[in-house]
């Protein structure tokens, strides 16, 4: 593992930008994930945690972007958290078969359930329904870090 000191010495780091310079140039190569990675002696590391040790002289357990864009590594965009903060602060999953956040379809109930990570807010005939009570519920648990169905346009 690199040390702050190797890391302070090998790079820069733009505080307007969030761009891990060397030599002046950006580093950082897309990840399959969306992040940005750099390989630093034969050891790949994603940028922004790199960025978070370079300005806090530590390394984060968990970090979120606030903007949830994973390539925008300023450093007011990036936040220590909890798995469940960081899942809070999440957009609709790829394999969500209901087009809303926080809710899918309950074959023991034939309705469609909402739930808010483990706790479930309810059953609905509407998934319309459904996808307010969790924005609702979202609201309540998590406050601000909620990423709700009305921020994602649905609506």
């Amino acid at each position: 593992m690199i040390t702050h000191k190797e890391l302070t010495d090998l790079f820069e780091y733009d505080l307007e930008t969030g761009h891990l310079l060397r030599d002046g140039k950006p580093v950082g190569t897309p990840h399959s994930l969306g992040y940005l990675k750099v390989k630093i002696q034969r050891k790949t590391y994603f940028v922004h945690r790199l960025v978070f040790f370079y300005c806090h002289g530590r390394w984060p357990i968990r970090l979120d972007h606030a903007d949830r864009n994973r390539t925008n590594n300023r450093l007011e965009n990036l936040r220590e958290c909890s798995h469940e903060t960081n899942n809070a602060n999440r957009g609709i999953m790829r394999s969500n078969s209901s087009g809303f956040k926080g809710v899918h379809w309950s074959k023991s109930a034939n309705m469609w359930r909402s739930q808010v990570g483990y706790k479930v807010i309810g059953h609905f005939k509407d998934k319309k329904e459904a996808a307010v009570a969790y924005d609702k519920a979202a609201i309540d648990q998590y406050g601000d870090v909620a990423v709700t169905n009305k921020q994602l346009g649905l609506l």
